[in-house]
C-alpha cells in the first residue's frame, strides 16, 4: 500500500502499487486527475517524466488539437484556468509498460473511475471503436482513392516490395510479438466474424472472382503448406460441411479442366 501524490504534492488516495515503484525503471504509468473533483480521468504512460508529460499533453491543446475526448476535457480546464494533475503510478521495464497500462486502466474502470481512454491500453489499437460517421468517411475516402487509375497497381507494387525484404518482414515479425494476446484475440475474432458473416462471403468472392494468381505467388503458397498437417477436428469440419452439398454445373466443368491440367503435367 502505498499513498500516491500528485505533480503539486496533493494526496490522491491509496492504491496497490507494484513492489518496483520506488526503483528506477524506463516506462511510467501515470494518471490525470480534475483539480477541482480530484476524479481520475485518463492513464497514460511515458519514458521521461511525468512534469514533462504533463505540459505536453497541455502543449498538444493549446497548438489546436482538441478532436478526441482526452483533448476536449482538458481544453474545458483551461478555458477555466485550469490544468490537470498528474501523478505516478508505477514504474515498470520497457518490456512491461503495456501489461502494465492495461492492468490499471481495467483495475480503476472495475472501480468506477469514469476514464477517457480511448482503448483498453498497451497497444492502443484493437479495442478502439471509430464513430459510424467517421467509418463512413474513411470508407469514402477509400473508395475514392481507388477509383483513380494506377492507384491499386501503385499500392500492390508498393506492399510487395516491403515483403520482399527481409528485413521487413523481420520487423512486422517483432511488432507481432509486442502486441499483447488478449488484443491480438480481439482482432482475430473479429476478422474471423466477419469472414463467416454472409457480407464477408460476399466480399471475398467479388474480390477473388476472376483474379489470377501469379506464378511466384503459387510456389509461395505451395512452400507454405509442405509437411503442414490438419488436425483431427479440422478435417472433421470440412467433412461435415461438404457433405450433402452439391456443386453446379459450371462448378463441375472448372474442377474437370484443372483436374485434366493437373494430371498432364505429371
Amino acid at each position: 500500500m502505498c499513498r500516491l501524490r500528485t505533480s503539486g504534492g496533493q494526496s490522491c488516495g491509496d492504491a496497490w502499487c507494484n513492489a518496483t515503484l520506488g526503483c528506477m525503471s524506463d516506462i511510467i504509468i501515470y494518471g490525470l486527475l480534475d483539480p477541482v473533483s480530484q476524479q481520475l480521468r485518463y492513464i497514460g504512460k511515458t519514458s521521461g517524466t511525468t512534469r514533462r508529460r504533463r505540459q505536453a499533453h497541455i502543449s498538444d491543446v493549446r497548438r489546436g488539437r482538441t478532436y478526441i475526448p482526452r483533448h476536449k476535457w482538458i481544453a474545458g480546464l483551461l478555458s477555466c484556468g485550469r490544468e490537470p494533475e498528474i501523478f505516478e503510478i508505477e514504474r515498470v521495464p520497457k518490456s512491461e509498460w503495456a501489461e502494465a497500462e492495461q492492468f490499471w486502466i481495467a483495475y480503476f474502470r472495475f472501480v468506477g473511475c469514469n476514464l477517457l481512454n480511448a482503448t483498453d491500453g498497451g497497444d492502443g489499437l484493437c479495442s478502439y471503436q471509430h464513430r459510424s460517421d467517421t467509418r463512413a468517411k474513411q470508407s469514402a475516402a477509400a473508395k475514392a482513392r481507388y477509383q483513380r487509375a494506377g492507384e491499386r497497381e501503385k499500392t500492390g507494387a508498393a506492399v510487395s516490395a516491403a515483403f520482399e525484404s527481409p528485413e521487413a518482414r523481420q520487423n512486422l515479425r517483432d511488432g507481432r510479438k509486442k502486441v499483447p494476446r488478449a488484443s491480438l484475440q480481439i482482432c482475430i475474432d473479429a476478422l474471423v466474424a466477419h469472414s463467416r458473416s454472409p457480407e464477408g462471403r460476399a466480399l471475398r468472392s467479388a474480390v477473388n472472382t476472376g483474379k489470377v494468381v501469379s506464378e511466384k505467388t503459387r510456389e509461395i503458397m505451395s512452400k507454405q503448406r509442405i509437411g503442414l498437417k490438419r488436425s483431427p477436428e479440422s478435417v472433421a469440419k470440412q467433412i461435415a460441411t461438404m457433405t450433402g452439398r452439391k456443386h453446379s454445373e459450371a462448378t463441375k466443368a472448372k474442377m474437370a479442366e484443372a483436374a485434366r491440367k493437373r494430371y498432364a503435367s505429371l
